[in-house]
């Protein structure tokens, strides 16, 4: 059911703001619900979303009734997702087109927002959607991908699909560079150590990207 289906549809000229939230996170729990600085996390991006210019409405899209209540609160319209775009291997465009839709959005820009990002520069949106408008959204020249995540292409880290992760590179036809931050080792000891990257960094972070395509592994603390 979504709260978008008895509300006005949108300007098509206008632009739309998609805030994902699920609620089934694995590493921790309720974490788009949990306060942050007092508020629930996902609220942050909510009023960032409000409180840009060039925003005029913001669509909600969760799995979860604490977080849908929470967005009523907050004064915008909630899209329920169905189950299998809220488990950990849909993906965001699966589940952003699913909330356009169900909404019967007209606006021809979305701005996609994560609900677990509760910090960002108050005009990052207004500064992207005049970009967009600027260049026409012509096409980006991509010379190479680097992947700073320290997860797989497709999935994140609790999925990997490198079939679909080689059918992208391929379709880009770049070089792909995987780039693993130390997250479980200090600087010191990876450089003091003949392994290098412990077993578990080197399976996580460069033996499961290489599955995808990656090259080059280049380690930054």
């Amino acid at each position: 059911m979504s709260d978008a289906a008895h509300n006005p549809s949108g300007d098509a000229d206008g632009v739309l703001a998609v805030v994902i939230g699920r609620a089934g996170s694995k590493g921790l729990p309720r974490k788009n619900a949990l306060p942050v600085a007092g508020v629930p996390m996902i609220a942050h991006t909510i009023r960032f979303a409000r409180a840009s210019r060039s925003i005029g409405r913001t669509i909600v899209s969760t799995d979860g009734d604490e977080i849908a209540a929470i967005a009523r609160v907050e004064g915008v319209e909630v899209v329920m997702r169905p189950a299998p775009l809220a488990d950990d291997t849909a993906t965001v465009d699966s589940a952003v087109r699913h909330a356009v839709e169900a909404s019967g959005a007209r606006e021809q820009v979305v701005v996609i927002l994560y609900g677990n990002v509760p910090v960002r520069p108050a005009d990052l949106a207004d500064r992207a959607v005049a970009r967009l408008r600027a260049t026409g959204a012509a096409p980006a020249s991509i010379d190479a991908l680097v992947n700073l995540t320290g997860f797989s292409l497709v999935g994140g880290p609790a999925y990997n699909d490198s079939g679909a992760a080689r059918e992208a590179l391929g379709e880009l036809d770049v070089p792909y560079i995987v780039a693993p931050s130390l997250e479980f080792q200090r600087v010191d000891e990876w450089r003091d150590d003949a392994r290098g990257l412990n077993p578990l960094q080197a399976t996580l972070q460069v033996a499961i990207p290489e599955l995808d395509g990656a090259t080059s592994p280049v380690v930054f603390g």
